[in-house]
């Protein structure tokens, strides 16, 4: 059974309402598509926006792009080379919020205000097999950092450096 949990609240605490989304036509969901390789291994990845939500089931990753109230953007690394978005892996019968929510405050140390769903990443293997990555738009709470086992870093940058402070997609 499929949960429809991609949206986000736009003025509240995360929830997940179900009845915004509505299935799309195949030729219209993949908006952008590129082939990739990662660690040796090639994939297939195709962005498909906020109104498409993949099967709960398929899901493997939910990540944010935090913008502070001062509109700086949080990353974390487990280094200072390393830059990426704050997310992980769903835990058995979460929500993409919870995920959100729960990964956000375990690797960047803020707290997410409120969050809006953009859209999923498709990714294809070689194989066939397929997974997605959800990511989200959220406004956080800056708590003082503590470095983890999985996250050594935090920096809080500029929109404009955004891009090239980024470790995957140069």
């Amino acid at each position: 059974t499929t949960r429809w949990s991609c949206t986000g609240s736009r003025t509240a605490a995360p929830r997940s309402p179900q009845a915004s989304l509505r299935p799309i036509p195949p030729h219209r969901r993949a908006v952008l598509q590129d082939n990739a390789e990662w660690e040796g291994r090639r994939f297939i990845l195709e962005w498909q926006g906020p109104d498409t939500c993949p099967p709960t089931e398929l899901v493997e990753q939910v990540s944010g792009v935090c913008f502070t109230v001062d509109g700086r953007i949080v990353l974390v690394g487990e280094d200072a080379s390393g830059w990426g978005l704050p997310g992980g892996h769903p835990e058995p019968g979460e929500e993409s919020t919870e995920t959100l929510q729960r990964e956000i405050a375990e690797e960047a140390c803020c707290e997410v205000r409120t969050c809006t769903y953009l859209g999923s990443l498709k990714v294809t293997a070689a194989d066939g097999r397929i997974h997605y990555q959800l990511r989200y738009w959220c406004l956080v709470a800056v708590r003082p950092f503590v470095p983890s086992v999985e996250v050594k870093a935090r920096d809080l940058i500029q929109p404009e450096t955004f891009l090239d402070r980024l470790a995957y997609g140069r």
